[in-house]
């Protein structure tokens, strides 16, 4: 593709990630494929602290609704689903780095992106796991033709911080939310009805992410 009409592709460390950091850009390009690296639900159930503040009696129930969430999601920007079969590191089965890293390349190299953005890895275990295994293919992913503001060879984090295709890994859902364009042409009434139902936005499909961050994110005022 051009450098006008970039074909992204994002990498995502969990469900929500891309929805609430990357949204904007989504909304402006359709048909990205977003690449939910943690996507696999233990083998066997056990119920977290992340999962509980989700609202969610265990694990499978959680990966199960943050992928039909994430589904609902992507729908609104004409995006791409892929999931890769990690668990994260809540679930206490994490991959390594060459292992992430060999899975990344492979499914980047299966796509037709010609724009890669991945998370900075800020805060997260998770996010550093996969900006290392990002760093580590970049090198190999040169002449495929993406798109990289930067020399493949300066992987160090220093130089990725000043690289525009990194995204920030800071939640954006507090922002003015971002709605699908009505573009049928149907009768007025029709038209209005539609826009009535179009109200549903990507981030109000990831419910259960902003349900745990709020939790985390309010103080406890009942005591001990």
């Amino acid at each position: 593709m051009s450098e006008t009409s970039p074909r992204l592709f994002i990498v995502s460390p969990h469900f929500d990630d891309a929805v609430f950091s990357c949204g904007a850009l989504l909304a402006t390009h359709s048909d990205a494929v977003v690449c939910t690296v943690f996507a696999a639900a233990p083998e066997q159930n056990m119920q977290t602290d992340w999962d509980s503040k989700a609202g969610f009696p265990g694990a499978h129930e959680s990966v199960n609704a943050r992928t039909l969430e994430d589904n609902r999601a992507l729908e609104l920007f004409d995006a791409v689903p892929v999931r890769m079969p990690f668990r994260d590191g809540q679930y206490l089965d994490s991959p390594s780095i060459s292992r992430l890293a060999a899975a990344l390349e492979e499914t980047i190299y299966r796509s037709t992106a010609n724009t890669l953005l991945m998370p900075l890895g800020l805060h997260h275990a998770d996010h550093v796991l996969v900006f290392d295994a990002c760093c580590e293919i970049l090198p190999r992913l040169s002449h495929l033709g993406l798109r990289m503001r930067m020399r493949s060879t300066a992987a160090s984090r220093a130089s990725w911080r000043r690289a525009s295709m990194i995204w920030s890994d800071a939640a954006s859902w507090r922002r003015r939310p971002i709605r699908r364009r009505i573009t049928r042409s149907t009768p007025g009434a029709r038209r209005r009805s539609s826009a009535r139902r179009s109200r549903r936005t990507p981030a109000s499909c990831a419910r259960s992410g902003r349900r745990a961050m709020t939790m985390c994110l309010t103080p406890n005022t009942t005591g001990s």
